[in-house]
């Protein structure tokens, strides 16, 4: 019965966002016609009402004035010396169809990526990764995607290996406490086929089957225990901690996006609905179904500022006398979810997370730079539909710099804040 209402609820939120997707589209397309062009400066008023509105507003833009005055001169520089554009051009091809430029994260440590665009057909392209980072973790990737099978149906293939040597650990729930955390190493080799098929309304559905091995190992950071040397944790109540396992998993996918543009969007919908089949390989311990939901929001705000609203959920259910091992509960930290506190910091079975983000433009050029302030909350749940209450959620905050072109965002300088502490995120490209 717990099952089944689990599924009856994630039903009815993919139902809702089915009918918003069909509501307003039309609305997003025109936002985007709109927003293709650039927006004239708010004009003063005399009018002494509205004068005294825009005083909570000023004081606001204050410090982001201050901010814009102080660095605006290094960025001129750069931009005169056309810096950007001489490494870009050292990195890439004249037609820009093959290139390689730098990228870091911290999960994954440094290193390099390389993309041939149009390999097999228009659109298609072929990226290939490799990062190491401290205590040698690595992480490496054969991508090939978009290759068309026919007008409106594509495929793509992925390979990748992961030695992620030390990930932290701090038991499962919401409520574990910061001293307990521990480390372990996790390592994965992943293959994956996708069939994919354009819908309309900026919509894209996909299917993969793939299989997973994974492999838990004593973490190598020697600052914190290994997790397997935790005496007050009981490793049979750890699923997975003690195997090596092999997962077969077939999901399904559907995204929507009507951004209107990729760099700096500042209206539309940004939206994925993705549901899975996850069963051992080889043996019956481990199987579980997993359904996601993420919903952006964009909205443009005078002079060129934007306000986006982000709402997230997952659920993850065993099968029957089966188990779900720990790296593939749900999980709120780093940046991807309550910026401000450690990866993986709570863990369980279920979770949400929601997030407000203002947006200031401090240079708007061919390589742009915003400057952001965000509030992320969340909690994780042992069962998410019978046990959802608004007590005990977690909060992080903070801001820092976004530098993007049209193609996206290449760079992220972050800073969150939580009751743990603070962060600092490092993202390249």
């Amino acid at each position: 019965m717990e099952r089944f209402s689990k599924l009856l609820f994630f039903v009815c939120l993919i139902i809702m966002l089915s009918i918003m997707l069909t509501i307003f589209p039309v609305i997003a397309q025109e936002k985007e016609d709109c927003d293709d062009a650039e927006f004239p400066p708010k004009m003063k008023s005399k009018e002494t009402w509205e004068q005294i509105l825009n005083v909570p507003g000023i004081v606001l833009a204050f410090p982001f004035w201050l901010l814009e005055q102080s660095i605006s001169p290094a960025l001129d520089l750069i931009l005169e010396k056309k810096l950007v554009a001489k490494v870009k051009d050292f990195l890439r091809t004249d037609d820009g169809l093959r290139g390689v430029y730098p990228t870091y994260k911290s999960q994954i440590g440094g290193g390099a990526k390389f993309f041939q665009k149009d390999l097999l057909n228009q659109g298609s392209k072929l990226d290939l990764i490799a990062t190491i980072g401290l205590r040698w973790r690595q992480y490496y990737q054969i991508h090939l995607k978009r290759v068309k099978l026919s007008q409106n149906l594509t495929s793509a293939f992925s390979v990748d290996y992961s030695n992620f040597t030390d990930e932290p650990f701090f038991e499962i729930g919401n409520n574990t406490a910061v001293d307990d955390k521990s480390n372990y190493a996790h390592k994965q080799a992943a293959a994956e086929i996708t069939i994919g098929v354009d819908l309309p309304i900026k919509s894209y559905l996909t299917t993969n089957v793939g299989i997973d091995y994974n492999r838990i190992r004593d973490g190598r950071n020697k600052t914190l225990p290994s997790i397997k040397d935790r005496p007050s944790l009981e490793m049979e109540l750890i699923p997975g901690l003690t195997d090596d396992v092999r997962i077969f998993r077939l999901q399904a996918m559907l995204e929507h996006d009507s951004r209107n543009r990729l760099g700096n969007p500042s209206a539309g919908w940004l939206a994925t609905i993705k549901g899975g089949y996850f069963s051992e390989l080889g043996e019956n311990k481990f199987g579980f179904w997993q359904a996601y939901m993420d919903i952006t929001r964009y909205f443009h705000l005078f002079r060129n500022r934007t306000f986006l609203i982000r709402g997230a959920a997952q659920i993850t259910e065993a099968f029957d006398n089966r188990q779900i091992p720990f790296y593939y509960m749900s999980e709120l930290g780093e940046h991807e979810s309550i910026r401000g506190y450690s990866r993986g910091r709570f863990r369980d079975e279920d979770m949400v997370l929601g997030s407000l983000e203002y947006r200031y433009p401090i240079l708007n050029r061919s390589t742009s730079v915003d400057f952001s302030l965000f509030v992320d909350t969340g909690k994780v749940y042992k069962d998410l539909v019978n046990e959802f209450d608004t007590s005990d959620y977690h909060f992080g905050y903070g801001g820092g710099f976004r530098f993007y072109n049209p193609e996206g965002t290449f760079l992220q300088l972050l800073v969150g804040f939580s009751e743990d502490g603070y962060r600092f995120y490092f993202v390249l490209n």
